[in-house]
């Protein structure tokens, strides 16, 4: 269901985990299911319907937001993934001291996510990651708690 107000949009798009929870179930021809549900999240989102800056900033990232996920789920549906909420492919994060590969997401908070993969020895790992850069100091003090157990 396409939100009808530009506040509502913005919500979902940040909260959204995956594709299909923007877009939902793309039923019959999925590209071209794609394609309508996409245009209807346009005509909320795009940066050229608003005037006043705070409107402008805020469609602005929804919008950003909203073509991520359009690409996303062309990908789920050129690969024939898409419906599998947890599928993605395997994603290489380089950090200053390591690489780590993400193959899976293990589960979702409320300001985070929560990922498996393996690090540059190829032992397992978890990952969590914040979706807003607001929240890493949390993340920074629990990582510092947890050094001291």
């Amino acid at each position: 269901m396409t939100p009808t107000t530009l506040k509502e949009a913005h919500k979902v798009l940040l909260k959204a985990r995956c594709p299909e929870d923007v877009f939902g179930d793309l039923n019959g021809d999925p590209p071209a299911s794609l394609k309508a549900a996409y245009r209807s999240w346009a005509k909320v989102t795009h940066v050229d319907l608003y005037t006043r800056p705070a409107d402008k900033k805020t469609a602005h990232e929804a919008f950003t937001k909203l073509q991520s996920w359009h690409g996303v789920a062309e990908e789920k549906i050129t690969r024939n993934t898409y419906g599998d909420r947890n599928h993605f492919d395997p994603v290489t994060i380089k950090t200053k001291t390591s690489v780590y590969t993400v193959t899976e997401r293990i589960t979702s908070g409320d300001l985070c996510e929560v990922y498996g993969g393996t690090g540059k020895d190829k032992k397992p790992v978890v990952l969590k990651v914040t979706r807003s850069p607001a929240n890493n100091d949390m993340v920074t003090n629990e990582s510092a708690q947890l050094k001291n157990l």
